[in-house]
């Protein structure tokens, strides 16, 4: 093909999936039908069925409860604007605690810097108000090791407080963000629940997609680097009544009580892991006992085109190359790591070392998350949609829960020695290429007829095995894109029962797509930007 043929033939893509995406947000009839799948919701919370007296551990959720918001920053001077918004934007400021893992350079503006900065520029206030909630732990950028370990030392920084939020060092938060994450907690029903998804970009704060508040879902996985399972990029979820259960976790949102951040703390000795740390913190939850769920709302929005801070410091990408020396450590380090992990796995290749506190929990077992998740890292059976519809939450005996043990030292966990060698300075960061997503519109059809049963303490061990076995066949969940295309009406807004839809566009389209939004102006071009955005799943880039 000619040069101009090809550019031709990706423009006319492109607008085929502009097309076919305002087609199906606004819920007229889309050319690419034959192309989705569809998956009924009638009961977000995977509550609906169960025998009497088996459900969650109803949550207490103290209102002057002090909230940890723990961001752990790789030479990025948008951590400060991160903390300016977290203070700025609470409804009660004084209840906040701020817990920063700092990795820079000398030369680096650090994340409290640059927050007492724009304090005083943006409020007049010299002081540095709340400078006494912020706890941070600064790390030589040359002796970072990845996520792992940075969120490793950010539990670390945990001191009692009743509510946690992990979120990515660059984010932004809705005003009054404390509160909506409280309520949300509330509405699972769950002492035990964890809010996670992909979150948001920034452009999105305060405009929600679609009329039915479509809010990123994970559901699905893929086999990543070593082998080891990853998250898919998110689905769309829309219209939900309450968060929404999810056999996955995500690391740019994590809210909780703080007991789940000290029953199950990072393991530091996986230096240099991206992919399998969401999948193996999903893993280890479940097991621990907690239940991951999809906010119905937007809450953490996240700056994937770096619009912050633009020119005003470092934002330097983790992904930069190493001299050759170095390179070969790490290297040595990551496959180390990713021997670990496939014991945690149980997949071939193993180191079978023993895991201690980084292990399985006892309150689930690893085969009832692979039935829950429709994934077993053994086999690299990955999910591709069953567990995007209704799932069955799975009960457990409360008493099987490990005690709420205090941090654990960084001592007593063994960590390895910081380096003797350092890395070189970076290259210049390397720009992401935007990347398209799969979309679908979950939405909630008419209330299930069976009733839920009121949150009680006890799960009862003798139902375990049985909804552990519902948690394969989830109610509502049509599996066949041609039978759901051919029994199901399209999606309709407001009070009326509606459906969720999935593109399933290939990538290259998607590609081809972004390059020919370059030919699009005005209202079109906007909506495709908005609607091909980045729901990074690692954000290797940006960390």
């Amino acid at each position: 093909m000619t040069r101009d043929t090809t550019l031709a033939a990706a423009c006319l893509r492109s607008a085929l999936v502009a097309c076919a995406l305002h087609c199906a947000s606004s819920g007229a009839p889309s050319t690419f039908d034959a192309q989705m799948h569809h998956w009924e919701l009638k009961d977000e919370l995977g509550l609906a069925g169960l025998p009497v007296g088996v459900a969650p551990v109803a949550p207490s959720l103290p209102p002057a409860g002090k909230l940890f918001v723990g961001l752990s920053a790789y030479r990025d001077v948008r951590c400060g604007r991160t903390v300016f918004d977290v203070f700025t934007k609470a409804t009660h400021p004084e209840l906040i605690v701020v817990g920063v893992v700092d990795q820079v350079a000398p030369s680096d503006r650090g994340c409290v810097e640059v927050y007492c900065a724009l304090a005083k520029e943006r409020l007049g206030k010299a002081d540095c108000p709340h400078r006494d909630q912020i706890r941070v732990k600064r790390v030589d950028f040359r002796d970072a090791r990845g996520p792992t370990l940075a969120r490793y030392y950010q539990q670390q920084l945990i001191r009692g407080e009743e509510y946690c939020l992990q979120m990515d060092a660059h984010s932004l938060v809705n005003p009054a963000f404390d509160e909506q994450l409280r309520e949300q907690l509330r509405q699972t029903r769950n002492e035990n629940a964890v809010l996670t998804t992909y979150v948001q970009d920034i452009a999105d704060m305060g405009h929600p997609i679609g009329a039915d508040h479509e809010i990123p879902h994970l559901c699905k996985t893929m086999v990543g680097e070593g082998g080891l399972p990853r998250n898919q990029q998110a689905i769309e979820a829309a219209a939900l009544r309450s968060p929404k259960l999810t056999p996955l976790w995500g690391a740019g949102l994590s809210f909780s009580k703080c007991h789940a951040e000290l029953r199950v703390p990072y393991d530091p000795h996986l230096p240099q892991i991206f992919d399998g740390e969401e999948f193996s913190r999903a893993l280890r939850l479940f097991t621990h006992g907690y239940d991951m769920y999809t906010p119905s709302r937007g809450i953490v929005f996240h700056d994937y085109r770096h619009k912050l801070m633009q020119g005003q410091g470092n934002q330097v990408p983790w992904s930069f190359q190493p001299p050759p020396e170095e390179g070969a450590r790490k290297a040595a380090e990551q496959e180390a790591s990713n021997k670990r992990l496939r014991t945690l796995f149980r997949m071939p290749g193993a180191s079978g070392e023993a895991l201690g506190a980084f292990g399985l929990g006892p309150a689930r077992t690893f085969e009832q998350f692979v039935q829950f998740s429709g994934v077993d890292p053994r086999t690299q059976k990955t999910s591709e949609g069953d567990q995007c519809g209704d799932v069955k939450w799975v009960p457990f005996e409360a008493a099987k829960m490990i005690a709420v043990p205090g941090a654990v030292p960084a001592a007593a966990a063994g960590l390895p020695a910081p380096p003797a060698a350092k890395l070189a300075a970076p290259s210049v960061a390397r720009a992401p290429a935007l990347r398209g997503r799969d979309r679908a519109v979950a939405r909630p059809a008419a209330a299930a007829a069976t009733a839920t049963p009121a949150p009680m303490a006890v799960a009862g061990a003798a139902t375990a095995g049985t909804a552990a076995a519902a948690g394969t066949a989830a109610a509502g969940v049509t599996v066949s894109a041609a039978a759901a295309v051919a029994t199901v009406a399209p999606a309709t807004r407001g009070g009326k029962p509606r459906l969720a839809k999935e593109l399933l566009l290939h990538g290259k389209l998607l590609a081809l797509a972004a390059a020919g939004m370059l030919f699009f102006v005005g209202p079109g071009r906007k909506m495709m930007l908005r609607r091909l955005k980045q729901w990074n799943p690692d954000d290797r880039l940006t960390n």
